[in-house]
């Protein structure tokens, strides 16, 4: 720790970091270009009127992207104040990173970073901690792209849903989960406000600096230095006080942040006790770091409905997200597929302005409530480049591959990095589905209609399919021989090779027991839907119907929840799949004689959940989730709600549950009744639809393969419909198989005509990486994250992030 001084005798200054913060979209949401234009450049006015101001800007690279003549104007100051106007930060447009994939968060930074040497020519190297734009694995990413500091005092101390590390301390060395180090200026204990709170803190004092309309405000010079010296008294030295916020006066809350900037600006003119600084001064002044700051992986999260709250509207904004990457990881796969087979597509340039799209709708502000229908259409418009993309490459990969002499094919496509053996679903016309059978080979495959429309039939069944590649199955005239799925159906009890799950009279769940124990990981008769709607505490209770299909056996659970919803639980049961899929559904519906409106669930009050009560004698239970490019546990004394954005484990100590989620990330657990569950909606409620699954295991979340399963159900298996005809390509193909279990393929994509591969350890253990095509090694030579040669070899050590060029 610095040494601690005499306050009597201490002159030096407070320093001042002023950082502007906001973005323009693109796309003509929230504020006009104009808007964030002219803010920008009344704050430059103080750099003409008061020499020794400073002043930086953190606004997102699509700002400058999306509009080259503020762009021209930003190049222009910084040329005329070039040791005092400074640009920090480098993500795409601030996202809700907590709550993002690590593939989206990386990308941000990647195409910020390039988009602002680009459109700026600088290279940022000093990161800002963003609104929610915060998680546990920047260090060693930053690291890599070249930062050589980081400042992690949050834009706003209200802002309670973008918690980061404190530490009262001048610099620490800020450290990942990975060990990797960066030099970073912490957030000091006790500097954020709270609700209620009448003392003052740093960035509310800057920001309601002489604003007597402010609740808590009209602050002066006096204020700051007393605040500067109740941290000298901590031991921190230098002191820094800083704000990363918005810049322009906002008359609805009466936050008159351009007004207090200028005051501040005039205020500190000739006053000796101050300083400003630029973020590039600061980071010289500060000294040596003593200790570290771990970057706690349970401290990221976004609980604050400003944010977009879990389950606001129905998750339809993680949902989304969740989907339109899918399809992007698709349009990635596909071409760095075309280009072992067919040759390359030069689809770079159309997939990175899709990715830029996504990224986009993931910004904070975008994701608001009153910019949700924003969010759609970007993510709408994401998903429909990379589908064309990958429509356009997969067809044509299709066509040469040998198909058979029948009345068709279904080419299934697995765009993850391991052999999949899952429920496939693919459209058919009726009138093929209805005369034809599925063949692999000679052996001819079951299955069964999933749903139909006027002129269409979707057709499940079980596929198994090689990692990164492809498998075609023939479809040939002629009925089907008879066939009935391979469960054993013994009343409301249903046992296949992975688990028995027993249904209850009036629906929900009474016992689901993992092969190989006789004990049920959950309480009987405790899932199912619960939370409050129109202010009334409901409880899903109904009608249960058990049908055997071909391929899988479906459990239809539907009746009232609450007096104006219905709602419907369907549970599909697949011998072959570890989990139970699980897919529901809830909407109003007026009953004669029945007065008021529907209302909205879960205002006031507890969110509608799919909950489920874990049996007291799995033992102690572990809490494990995934997060960005990371597997930790989580400790729910810290809140009971938290994020998993693909899955979390329930693990005892033999058993465990864990829950899979398609975008429903928000999750709740409450240590004293045992009971977990998935967050589904909140506000209103018009027709809902979502989907999660189920999976009881033995042994721990490695042992049980449940990252594996959580990839796999967010990525479904899905077919498309093929001509029969010859071809140069064979009816199976890998593109490769990435080696061992512990690493996890992130993407496999082209750029400047190679192919990558971006992958993380996941269990904590190093792992020597290896790819390989058919039982044969490929070569694969070691790149930083922004695809440089680099001095690294085949080992990843313990949640290390690596990139690989293959072959």
């Amino acid at each position: 720790m610095p040494k601690k001084i005499s306050h009597s005798k201490n002159t030096e200054p407070l320093l001042l970091l002023d950082i502007h913060h906001s973005g323009y979209f693109g796309w003509g949401v929230w504020v006009s270009p104009e808007a964030i234009e002219h803010w920008t450049a009344e704050t430059v006015e103080r750099l003409i009127r008061y020499p020794h101001y400073k002043m930086g800007l953190n606004l997102g690279a699509h700002t400058y992207e999306n509009n080259p003549e503020f762009a021209r104007r930003i190049r222009g100051w910084m040329a005329l104040f070039p040791d005092r106007f400074f640009v920090t930060g480098g993500d795409y447009a601030q996202p809700t990173a907590c709550v993002r994939s690590g593939e989206s968060n990386l990308r941000h930074l990647l195409i910020g970073w390039e988009e602002i040497r680009r459109r700026l020519g600088i290279r940022v190297d000093i990161w800002t901690v963003s609104e929610p734009g915060n998680f546990a694995q920047l260090p060693q990413i930053l690291k890599d792209l070249g930062y050589r500091g980081a400042l992690l005092r949050i834009h706003g101390p209200g802002q309670l849903g973008s918690p980061v590390p404190t530490s009262d301390s001048a610099s620490v060395w800020w450290t990942g989960p990975d060990s990797t180090k960066i030099l970073a200026v912490p957030e000091y204990s006790g500097d954020r406000l709270q609700k209620g709170d009448a003392c003052t803190y740093s960035m509310w004092i800057m920001t309601r600096y002489k604003n007597p309309r402010a609740k808590r405000g009209n602050y002066t010079l006096d204020d700051l230095w007393n605040w500067k010296i109740a941290q000298e008294r901590k031991g921190i030295l230098p002191v820094v006080m800083s704000k990363d916020d918005d810049h322009n006066n906002q008359f609805t809350n009466n936050n008159l942040c351009m007004d207090s900037g200028h005051a501040l600006a005039a205020d500190t003119e000739n006053d000796p006790r101050f300083r400003w600084v630029t973020a590039e001064e600061l980071f010289e002044a500060v000294p040596a770091p003593q200790c570290s700051l771990a970057a706690d992986p349970n401290l990221f999260e976004t609980r604050v409905s400003s944010f977009c709250d879990y389950g606001f509207m129905g998750n339809r904004d993680w949902v989304a997200d969740h989907r339109a990457e899918a399809d992007l990881r698709m349009g990635d796969f596909s071409g760095a597929l075309a280009a072992a087979l067919v040759g390359d597509f030069s689809c770079e340039k159309e997939m990175r302005e899709a990715w830029k799209i996504h990224l986009g709708a993931q910004n904070h502000d975008v994701s608001l409530k009153s910019l949700s229908a924003v969010m759609y259409h970007l993510q709408y418009e994401a998903s429909r480049m990379a589908r064309g993309v990958s429509g356009r490459i997969l067809r044509a990969i299709a066509g040469q591959i040998e198909t058979g002499d029948g009345s068709g094919a279904v080419i299934v496509w697995n765009p993850l990095a391991f052999q999949r053996k899952e429920y496939a679903t693919v459209i058919l016309p009726k009138e093929m589905a209805s005369g034809a059978a599925l063949y692999l080979d000679e052996t001819q495959v079951p299955w069964e209609v999933v749903s139909e429309e006027a002129e269409n039939v979707e057709m499940g069944f079980v596929a198994e399919v090689l990692s990164l590649g492809y498998q075609s199955y023939a479809v040939r005239s002629g009925l089907q021989a008879e066939a009935r799925c391979a469960a054993r159906v013994e009343g409301r009890t249903i046992t296949t090779p992975h688990f028995s799950v027993t249904f209850g009279t009036r629906g929900g769940i009474d016992g689901l027991v993992p092969k190989g124990s006789e004990q049920s990981v959950v309480v009987p008769g405790t899932v199912g839907l619960s939370g409050d709607i129109a202010g009334e505490r409901v409880r899903s209770e109904g009608n249960l119907d058990i049908e055997v299909g071909e391929v899988s056996v479906l459990a239809r659970e539907s009746g009232w929840l609450g007096k104006f919803h219905r709602f419907e639980i369907t549970y599909r049961v697949v011998p072959d799949v570890s989990y139970i899929t699980v897919h529901v559904r809830i909407w109003p519906e007026f009953v004669e004689g029945t007065p008021g409106a529907p209302g909205r669930a879960g205002d006031p009050g507890e969110k509608v959940r799919f909950v489920a009560t874990l049996n007291l004698g799995l033992g102690p239970v572990r809490c494990v989730r995934q997060q960005p490019l990371l597997i930790w546990e989580y400790d729910p004394s810290l809140s009971p709600v938290f994020a998993a954005l693909e899955w979390v484990d329930y693990e005892g100590t033999d058993l465990g549950l864990a829950v899979l989620n398609d975008g429903a990330i928000g999750q709740r657990v409450d240590r004293g009744a045992s009971e977990v569950g998935v967050i589904l909606l909140s506000g209103g409620v018009s027709d809902y639809h979502g989907d999660l699954a189920l999976m009881p295991h033995r042994n721990d979340w490695q042992g049980a393969t449940v990252h594996e399963a959580g990839q796999c159900f967010g990525s479904p298996l899905k077919g498309i419909l093929e001509a029969s005809h010859p071809g140069r390509l064979p009816k199976r193909f890998s593109l490769a198989s990435v080696a061992p279990r512990n690493v996890t393929l992130s993407s496999v994509f082209r750029q400047r005509g190679k192919t990558y591969a971006r992958v993380w350890e996941h269990s904590g253990q190093s792992a020597r990486v290896q790819f390989s095509r058919d039982g044969v090694s490929l070569k694969a030579e070691r790149v930083s994250l922004r695809l440089r040669k680099c001095a690294g070899d085949n080992t990843l050590e313990p949640r290390k992030i690596g990139v690989f060029r293959i072959g």
